[in-house]
């Protein structure tokens, strides 16, 4: 298989481009939703809120789906596709998608909104970016410990039916991380002053639905991957 056709065809249609245009068209929706906010009806005010979140959400996926198909290549193929393709997510993580969030603000929202508001508005772009930027790292981390234990073990690390069982390097490896996710959560909620059970179920069920996105993206990485490889 032709490595750069599938890290600028493949991987940059479903990592980068489609993410980066359902970014900016779920910020213009929340853009138009805040601008228009003295003609919403009343009932339609929560509106604001779910397309306001829903950017972070979409971003949550697109993280976990990119790990997936990151597991695959980091434990799999040389280091050429593997530092570019880690690479590239991370950039896109940290900066490409939520400046091109914020961008939108700026284009519908700055002539209407007072400089405090588009500081918030940068702020929690840029935080809920380095908090996404942080996971991925930490995942990267996690992936290459199970490809030096894999290595040393002389194990093949390739992805196995069915991909959600721990039984091959990937699963393994996104395992990891999401439990170490879940176990920070439960410390955070044990060690807090502010407990929040809502909170703690929200952080096991966005784990949860994590591994299984993540899942997604290996098989993606297997179809798409591995099987034209053979």
């Amino acid at each position: 298989m032709d490595n750069k056709k599938f890290l600028y065809g493949k991987f940059a249609v479903w990592t980068i481009l489609i993410p980066l245009a359902v970014s900016i068209l779920l910020s213009t929706v929340f853009c138009i939703f805040e601008k228009n906010y003295y003609y919403l009806p009343y009932e339609a005010d929560f509106l604001i809120n779910v397309s306001y979140n829903s950017l972070y959400y979409f971003l949550y996926a697109v993280l976990f789906f990119t790990l997936g198909i990151l597991s695959v290549v980091s434990l799999t193929m040389t280091a050429k596709p593997i530092v570019i393709t880690n690479i590239v997510s991370l950039v896109c993580t940290f900066a490409i998608f939520p400046f091109a969030a914020y961008l939108m603000r700026m284009v519908f929202l700055a002539a209407t909104s007072s400089s405090e508001a588009m500081g918030e508005y940068l702020f929690s772009d840029f935080l809920c970016a380095a908090e996404d930027a942080a996971r991925f790292i930490v995942a990267v981390v996690v992936i290459f410990a199970v490809k030096i234990f894999f290595t040393v073990k002389k194990i093949p690390a390739e992805p196995q039916k069915p991909y959600f069982a721990p039984r091959s390097a990937p699963a393994i490896a996104l395992l990891i991380f999401y439990a170490a996710w879940i176990l920070v959560a439960l410390m955070s909620f044990i060690f807090s002053d502010d407990r929040s059970v809502v909170s703690l179920l929200v952080e096991i069920a966005i784990s949860v639905a994590g591994y299984f996105i993540s899942v997604g993206g290996v098989v993606f990485a297997v179809k798409k991957l591995i099987k034209t490889e053979r």
